[in-house]
């Protein structure tokens, strides 16, 4: 326990929780703006209990999938059902390959998707790792307090629960790590705080790296500092490059980072016969998206097309309907997509055209043939944050009746998303490797567990 003790407070002294929880304690501006403003009191208040209820939901002492001593080739984690659903074709593939893969998700209504996706791991937390939880946070909660206040202080408040998870998650992946012994890490997530905890305990193991990139990535994400990196296409790549200073003074990327351009893992069939008569608009939404302005807009589309409506995974499905039900009580002519039950690439086949704002959805609908609508959100404050517009991929709108206007009287027939712009994102499109991109991750991670090097010569470097 020492040990464990040890390590974690070294790392918490030379990678401060403002960079562990990069996403929250980095782009602090970007993210309060969508999170509702609480008093202090019941803000603290609000953020400790949601922490309690977190951590004594994953307590099982009782019940732990490392059991005995065991080596793994290959640890693959993933926290969100959009890096599951990266991670488990290549998953599925390793394991057919006879690679030893221990796959982890953090993610809590996975019996939701579970005949979706089989084998995986959930994280569960033991008396060793509470012990240690508590005396980290004991030991560096005040001060850090101190630090959020100075920065924002609204930070505490809102986003505080995040940060004191920081002290489990270090505890719990040197728990794992030391029994289990991985040639590789794999992730889909360079900035969440227990993504950012795995990474920093590998490093100290010495363990290899790697990432397959899950959604679209900006120039606030942490820069690419994985051994093995692969990437949609040269899209990602550039922005990452526009990221090399976004780490901590004392953080050091490994000393050679490799990166393939491998194009999405994502399964995504495109369609065989495009229908251009525009007759079933699709609309997705995401947890910060305004309900009552998703509903005006449902409202004014379904008078003249028939309308699916998908709620991101992390949203509650059930909960969702009912307070969509609520802002539109009479949604007569509008259908649901459930995430849980129908893959995205199946909602994609099902509609002529798919509206959303700042969303990786949009170049997914252009991927496999379906139109995407640019329509930026009252919430939103970067525009074309993904560069779609900008690229030719997806039209814009900015006002509801001009968007209602152009699906009326739309023209399929001239509608084409610029090629080289879809390949630019996404190195496999409309190529001979599309739908062969976890096939590519996984023969190369084998390549790397047995010689050390990878099997595509194509690398880049940064």
């Amino acid at each position: 326990m020492v040990d464990v003790l040890k390590t974690c407070m070294y790392i918490l002294n030379h990678e401060p929780e403002e960079w562990l929880n990069f996403s929250a304690g980095q782009n602090f501006k970007f993210n309060l703006e969508r999170y509702k403003s609480y008093s202090e009191i019941s803000g603290k208040f609000l953020r400790i209990l949601i922490f309690i209820r977190w951590f004594f939901y994953r307590f099982n002492p009782f019940k732990s999938i490392l059991k005995k001593q065991m080596e793994v080739d290959i640890y693959i984690y993933a926290s969100s059902i959009n890096q599951i659903s990266v991670l488990d074709q290549a998953k599925n593939i390793l394991i057919e390959r006879k690679v030893k893969v221990m796959p982890v998700s953090d993610f809590l209504i996975s019996k939701e998707f579970s005949h979706r996706f089989c084998g995986w791991e959930k994280v569960y937390f033991n008396f060793q790792t509470l012990i240690i939880s508590i005396i980290l946070t004991l030991r560096y909660i005040f001060p850090l307090l101190n630090r959020l206040k100075k920065i924002d202080k609204r930070l505490p408040l809102l986003r505080l629960n995040g940060f004191l998870s920081i002290y489990v998650y270090l505890p719990y992946f040197y728990l794992h790590l030391k029994i289990l012994n991985p040639k590789i890490v794999l992730v889909s997530n360079d900035h969440n705080p227990e993504n950012r905890c795995l990474i920093e305990i590998a490093r100290h193991f010495g363990i290899k790296t790697a990432y397959v990139q899950h959604a679209g990535i900006s120039e606030r994400f942490h820069s690419l500092d994985f051994d093995y990196s692969f990437l949609d296409g040269n899209y990602s790549f550039d922005i990452y490059r526009k990221c090399e200073d976004r780490r901590s003074l004392n953080s050091k990327p490994p000393k050679e980072r490799n990166v393939l351009l491998t194009g999405s893992l994502k399964y995504l069939p495109k369609k065989h016969k495009i229908n251009r008569k525009c007759e079933v608009v699709g609309l997705t939404v995401k947890g910060s998206d305004s309900l009552r302005e998703i509903a005006s807009l449902c409202y004014k589309i379904k008078k003249i097309k028939k309308i699916i409506v998908r709620p991101h995974p992390n949203i509650k499905y059930n909960k969702f309907i009912q307070q969509f039900k609520n802002e539109l009580p009479n949604p007569i002519g509008i259908h649901f997509s459930d995430p849980r039950s129908e893959e995205v690439g199946q909602f994609l086949h099902s509609i002529n055209l798919v509206i959303d704002g700042n969303s990786s959805i949009l170049l997914e609908a252009a991927l496999v043939g379906t139109i995407p609508i640019y329509y930026k959100h009252s919430h939103e404050r970067v525009n074309d944050y993904y560069g779609f517009v900008e690229n030719g991929i997806a039209p814009k709108f900015e006002s509801q009746k001009e968007m209602v206007n152009y699906i009326e009287t739309i023209n399929f027939l001239k509608y084409r998303p610029n090629l080289d712009s879809l390949r630019y994102y996404n190195a496999s499109a409309h190529g001979k490797l599309y739908g062969l991109e976890a096939e590519i991750v996984a023969e190369n991670l084998i390549s790397l567990i047995k010689s050390g090097e990878l099997k595509s010569q194509h690398g880049l470097k940064i």
